[in-house]
């Protein structure tokens, strides 16, 4: 299929940017690599009057890495986080999250911030950023402003982006830096959307140990282990009786072409025990 008619703006500049937005009234949707949106144009599940193309924005595509801070631009792409020797060392769970979206050919076209932007519940970046308490960075025509990551995603395809901002840059501090992860999902393939996943992050000296589900929830999901009161029982067959109880009590996922209600609570608590089984062993 082909996509309906649209206005494209090559943005090269913020007031580029924010012109569209005004001159679109509300009716603009902002590309960053295309991997998502171009989808939903041929099918016309999208059908905006207006497309910004913010890839000609400098800024946009710088990315600092450094054991106190990294900082990404929204339109870094994946691959470039993927293969980066500092965050290969620094925070390898990054790589290792990203190194699941796609192919390395969408990889390599796909940006960050799109990904993160996008807000699809079964994507692996949305739920990192949440467990890593990472800072959104949203500009807007009336400035900049902050916004945890666990508040940006709303829903499906849903964050806390007006109409007219885009997301600039994606930030992680050093304690999220200094944690420990784990990382596992479950998909068909590699490469394919995953049908539920896990990551999860450890303090050292167990002050606090987090998960964050994707792909069971209209966003991702995150529970504190220790308040389910299970970890006393780890890692003997009642933690799974124990958590297999209270994923059925409190994980509603939908039935969709993948898998069903019953099938995406199972392999919750499978992908929930790699990730225990490499954070404690």
């Amino acid at each position: 299929m082909k996509p309906a008619p649209f206005h494209l703006v090559q943005a090269s500049s913020y007031d580029d940017v924010w012109r569209a937005f005004a001159d679109s009234d509300g009716d603009a949707k902002v590309i960053a690599g295309g991997q998502s949106l171009v989808a939903l144009l041929n099918l016309r599940l999208a059908t905006p009057g207006t497309v910004v193309d913010v890839s000609g924005i400098d800024e946009l595509r710088v990315m600092s890495v450094s054991s106190a801070e990294i900082r990404i631009g929204a339109m870094v792409a994946q691959r470039t986080v993927e293969r980066d020797e500092d965050i290969l060392r620094i925070l390898p769970v990054l790589s290792r999250a990203v190194s699941h979206i796609g192919h390395p050919q969408i990889r390599s076209r796909g940006t960050i911030g799109g990904n993160i932007a996008h807000a699809d519940p079964s994507s692996e970046l949305p739920a990192l950023m949440v467990l890593m308490d990472a800072t959104m960075e949203i500009l807007g025509p009336n400035g900049c402003r902050n916004v945890p990551a666990r508040d940006f995603f709303l829903g499906p395809y849903t964050t806390a982006l007006s109409d007219d901002e885009i997301l600039a840059h994606v930030v992680i501090s050093r304690e999220a830096i200094e944690r420990s992860y784990g990382f596992h999902e479950i998909a068909r393939c590699r490469g394919a959307f995953a049908m539920t996943g896990a990551v999860g992050s450890l303090v050292k000296g167990m002050e606090s140990l987090d998960i964050v589900l994707f792909g069971v929830a209209s966003a991702p999901l995150r529970i504190d282990i220790g308040s389910l009161d299970v970890l006393s029982a780890w890692p003997t067959e009642d933690f799974d009786r124990l958590l297999i109880g209270h994923f059925a009590e409190f994980l509603s996922p939908n039935d969709d072409f993948q898998a069903t209600a019953d099938q995406r609570r199972s392999y919750a608590v499978v992908c929930t025990k790699k990730v225990l089984h490499e954070l404690l062993g």
